[in-house]
Parts: C-alpha cells; structure tokens; sequence
C-alpha cells in the first residue's frame, strides 16, 4: 500500500497507537533485514512527514525526496515532547535488552550507598541505584549538574550530597553509551524507513539517497581510517617505519585527489 495516499492531518493532532513502541523496539533489537517491519511502522509514522514534501508529484521527485521525506518525519515526530519521549523508552529497553542478552552479562549493575561513595550491591539486598537505561536516563542534566556543582562538596552547605561525586562517576559512563546507542538507532530507523517508502513505490533501494557530495564524504571516511589507525597504535599495535610511510603517502594522495 503506499502509505502517503493516506490523507494528511495536521501534524500538531497526530498521535500514534502504542503498538508503535513495540515495533520501534522490535526493529532495534531484531534489525529489518527483510524490511516488512520497517514497512508496516511507515505506515503509522508517513502522516508526520512534511505536506509539502508528500505533494510533490513523481516526476518532480529527486532523488533524494525519500530520505528527505523521512528526515522530516522524524523531525515532526520528535518535536512531539510525548513522542520523543516514548521513542526513547523504547530505544532504553531495547539497551536492556542487548545488554541482559550479553554472555556472562550481570547488567544491570545494582550499587548500595557507602558513606561518600556506593559499592556493588549484595545479592538479595535493595539497591540504592540501578545502572540500567531506564535508570541512568531518569536523571536530568540539572540533577547530574547538582551533584558536583559548588556547595555540593562542602558538609556545611545546605546542598551537600556526599555521594555525588560517586554517584556521577557510576551513572555517566552508562549514560554515554545509552546515548550513543539510541543515536545509532535513530540514524537506523531513518535508514530502514527510507528504503521502505522506496520499496512502497517499487524503486531500487540502492538509489543515491544522501544529498552530501563523495568529495565530502570521502575526507570525512578517510578521517575516520586515520582514527582507528591511531587507536590501534595507541592500544599497541606495531608499524613498521616503512608501513608508517606507505600509510602516510596514502592519505596525503586521497587527501589531494579530492581537493
């Protein structure tokens, strides 16, 4: 069925099922590789995408009138604060999920309070903070902010919290990657969308749908390379004074073949 026959509503009264959290959480933790999930929640979430966009006729279209139809979806979609919000409980529990699934996994980490410190917690006893997505998420950036700021450190002040500074210390380096995940998911989700809409349409999903130029992205990819590499060397990997030139040569030509 293609789903931008369905007429448009204002985007201000759109709402969706909840049976969309399902499928949101469902596609981050399964994948799409047949790309029928992506296809049945297009179907919920078209009505967000820009009118403007959904009117233009078919032989107007560009290329890139796709993924520029689904990145307005999801603008419009996370505009919603309730919206966005349930986005990223699902993408939470779809964390928990990958994370419980893990061999050897003790996720998540539970820790009791310990003077100004908190220390694993003790099976069977209650925890006083749950390193979960759901839980490391709950706090704000005003609550983490508290914890450390000036006053905070000093018994004297009102605003003493002796286990802040611990607290921070558990709780951030799990935010990190909670939100490194659902920013992956997100750029996912746009992606299994986009060839969905063109599969709704019958057209190849290996058409052209970035609208950034290869010279562009080339710089940026070799960039990446040139991380890893220095990574690998951090971490202890051995180059050969020779292979440190060949690689250096090497990227100074891709360098200047893009210029």
């Amino acid at each position: 069925m293609n789903p931008i026959k369905k007429p448009l509503k204002e985007v201000a009264q759109l709402s969706l099922g909840k049976e969309v959290d399902v499928m949101v959480e469902e596609l981050a933790t399964l994948g799409d590789k047949q790309g029928t999930l992506a296809g049945d929640l297009l179907n919920h979430l078209m009505p967000f995408a820009d009118p403007a966009l959904v009117k233009v006729s078919e032989k107007d279209r560009k290329p890139t009138w796709y993924k520029e139809c689904i990145d307005s979806v999801y603008k419009n979609l996370m505009a919603k604060e309730d919206l966005a919000k349930r986005m990223k409980l699902a993408w939470y529990s779809a964390f928990d999920t990958k994370e419980t699934a893990k061999k050897d996994s003790d996720y998540p980490v539970v820790l009791t309070e310990s003077g100004t410190s908190y220390v694993p917690t003790i099976s069977g006893a209650t925890p006083d903070l749950v390193l979960s997505a759901k839980g490391v998420m709950n706090f704000t950036v005003s609550n983490i902010t508290a914890w450390t700021a000036e006053g905070s450190k000093d018994p004297k002040s009102a605003s003493y919290d002796a286990l802040g500074v611990s607290r921070k210390e558990w709780v951030m380096p799990v935010r990190d990657e909670v939100n490194k995940y659902t920013s992956g998911k997100a750029r996912d989700l746009r992606g299994s969308l986009t060839k969905a809409l063109k599969k709704s349409f019958g057209v190849a999903t290996n058409v052209k749908a970035d609208t950034q130029p290869t010279p562009i992205r080339i710089p940026i990819s070799l960039s990446a390379i040139v991380s890893y590499r220095n990574k690998g060397v951090k971490d202890g990997d051995k180059w050969t004074a020779e292979q440190n030139k060949m690689f250096a040569e090497g990227v100074a030509l891709i360098e200047k073949s893009c210029k």
